[in-house]
């Protein structure tokens, strides 16, 4: 039966849509891995704003900052995708770089000031079985970016699925130049 190693999906990963997925909210989506298990591969599309900004849904007073929507499941709630020159009580340290947060001290730090280099507020997350997420791939529906760009992770939400396909096309034609 096919998992999570036989398809190198880890955490950290981005997962591109190709343009074979005409389906909202797939279409063009960007989606940051977060957990990749034999039970589970779990993550959050990063390139889909919304028009909810965090004085909309927390009553904490935080930085003005867009929402966007992670995924269909569990869409109320918020969570913060962020370097990891920042760190809460609960934060899930995905890679090197990269965590995850959502607590009140999250909240409280941002109020005091402490904000990470770079960060983005998310609710909802998107969620596979590792043998529909392999079939996807499969059939051509993902691209698996392994190792993104800085630039990659933090785009801007109308150019970054285009910054991903860019930087797989690179690496894919690097042998050959």
């Amino acid at each position: 039966m096919a998992d999570h190693f036989q398809i190198g999906v880890k955490r950290g990963d981005l997962l591109v849509a190709t343009p074979k997925v005409t389906h909202m909210p797939w279409k063009r989506a960007v989606i940051f891995v977060t957990e990749s298990s034999s039970s589970s591969v779990m993550g959050t599309i990063m390139n889909r704003p919304t028009m909810m900004s965090t004085s909309d849904a927390t009553d904490s007073v935080v930085p003005r900052r867009q929402i966007y929507m992670g995924g269909p499941i569990q869409t109320h709630a918020m969570f913060m995708l962020h370097t990891l020159d920042f760190t809460s009580t609960n934060t899930l340290l995905v890679n090197s770089t990269w965590g995850v947060s959502s607590d009140q001290l999250m909240f409280d730090k941002l109020a005091e000031g402490q904000e990470p280099t770079w960060y983005r507020f998310y609710m909802g997350a998107a969620g596979w079985n590792p043998r529909q997420l392999y079939e996807e791939m499969e059939s051509g529906a993902w691209m698996l970016l392994k190792n993104p760009t800085f630039e990659s992770m933090t785009g801007s939400a109308n150019t970054q699925w285009q910054t991903c396909v860019d930087q797989i096309s690179s690496a894919m034609f690097s042998d050959y130049l």
